[in-house]
């Protein structure tokens, strides 16, 4: 059965939006496109043009909004409660969504928003944990590093567009607590490094 065609005044950016995220998460960054785009609406891709002037486009707005949303720490809890909560929050947002993790990290543009929408409560965890300048650059680098890291060493890129477990017999609950073990030494680190 043809979708019915949508007029363009049916089209909204978060409608459009709706459609690109849920053709990144299926079928991977490389999937999408404005004839893509438009066909999963039912418009023609020129309708889409009205709302972003191209696939880059749409990718920065995709990674705004994921990011729009990112938790707040709890600013009561101690330095490390704080790091882990901003780690798994991040964490949760990359399992959920590969193809834009990719993009972030390949987009500097793209990286000037994450961190725009992110950095916040691990900047001011770090500096409750009294590292200087330095160090709260050296923290955010490790934490984020680490997480992008763990992903990508018990996944791969199957045709190029999205994350997948890889290791047969791995479950996520075996991944999720080797990721915290990892996350554990990672805290154990900065605390040793303050002290330097």
């Amino acid at each position: 059965m043809r979708k019915q065609r949508a007029n363009r005044g049916e089209l909204s950016r978060s409608r459009i939006l709706d459609a690109a995220i849920a053709l990144v998460d299926e079928r991977g960054l490389s999937a999408l496109s404005m004839r893509r785009l438009g066909a999963e609406l039912g418009v023609d891709p020129m309708a889409v043009y009205h709302y972003f002037s191209d696939k880059r486009a749409i990718v920065l707005a995709l990674v705004e909004r994921l990011l729009s949303d990112f938790m707040t720490t709890d600013a009561s809890g101690t330095w490390p409660e704080r790091v882990r909560a901003w780690a798994r929050s991040y964490r949760a947002i990359a399992l959920a969504h590969p193809g834009l993790v990719l993009a972030i990290l390949g987009d500097t543009e793209a990286v000037a928003i994450a961190v725009r929408q992110t950095a916040g409560p691990l900047l001011a965890s770090l500096s409750d944990a009294g590292l200087g300048p330095e160090g709260i650059a050296t923290g955010v680098d490790v934490i984020v590093d680490y997480t992008h890291g763990s992903l990508l060493a018990t996944t791969r890129v199957p045709d190029d567009w999205a994350l997948r477990t890889t290791m047969p017999g791995v479950d996520g609950a075996w991944l999720e607590a080797a990721y915290e073990r990892g996350l554990e030494v990672v805290i154990a680190g900065l605390e040793a490094y303050k002290r330097s």
